[in-house]
């Protein structure tokens, strides 16, 4: 199988170009979504100086919430790649996923884990190797564990490519910070738009297309052909 690859600067590019396109969604959208990330934390750390019922309490709130952004916020970039219009509601369109994600997340982050235990390097190689997996649970239906295995049977010969993609995500949102975090308005939109975009061009998919399967009464009708008397 021939290795697919992508290009860095096209899939900034394209994150840019779709987060102007929806630029009066992406605003307002990402000032509540901030707003909302804040306020949580702020309450985990009320919290901690509480009883540990209300501890646990807000812990797996927060850990419910941050699930279920994390899932809608990869589908919101999907679709925008298959030039859907973006919407509030599809932040809650995967909830039938969240068990899958949040097992897959837990393995995801003992993996990681343990490769940063025997010295660095390996435990970025695999955090690299594996972040794909919601995308596949998403967009191919897959379990916890064969998600994670299809991350890292994609990302087989980009490792490097890789890590220098998340290098220039994280940049452009250090520079998202700069203008009092106003700028993640727009940064946070180009880096999801841009991870999708990658996690296309890995299955040598192009972004602007979608695999559509036709149903049974959606096929056309086969021609009879009269036969003469």
């Amino acid at each position: 199988m021939n290795k697919k690859t992508f290009s860095i600067r096209a899939a900034l590019s394209f994150g840019w170009e779709k987060t102007h396109a929806h630029l009066s969604f992406f605003i307002p959208f990402m000032a509540g979504l901030i707003a909302v990330v804040l306020l949580l934390n702020m309450l985990v750390n009320v919290a901690e100086h509480s009883g540990w019922m209300m501890r646990v309490a807000m812990n797996v709130i927060s850990v419910v919430v941050n699930v279920i952004l994390a899932l809608g916020l990869m589908k919101l970039s999907l679709d925008i790649i298959h030039e859907k219009k973006p919407t509030v509601q599809t932040i809650f369109s995967e909830n039938e996923h969240f068990f899958q994600y949040f097992f897959a997340s837990f393995l995801y982050a003992i993996a990681t884990g343990i490769g940063f235990i025997f010295l660095i390097v390996p435990g970025v190689i695999i955090a690299i190797r594996l972040r794909y997996f919601g995308y596949a649970i998403i967009e191919k239906k897959m379990g916890i564990i064969d998600s994670l295995k299809e991350s890292y049977r994609l990302t087989k010969g980009n490792t490097w490519q890789l890590f220098l993609f998340a290098l220039a995500i994280f940049g452009i949102n250090i520079l998202g910070f700069i203008p009092l975090g106003l700028g993640l308005l727009i940064t946070v939109p180009i880096s999801i738009i841009a991870a999708a975009y990658v996690w296309k061009k890995l299955h040598g998919q192009s972004p602007m297309t979608q695999e559509v399967e036709l149903q049974p009464e959606e096929l056309p009708a086969p021609e009879v052909t009269p036969v003469a008397e």
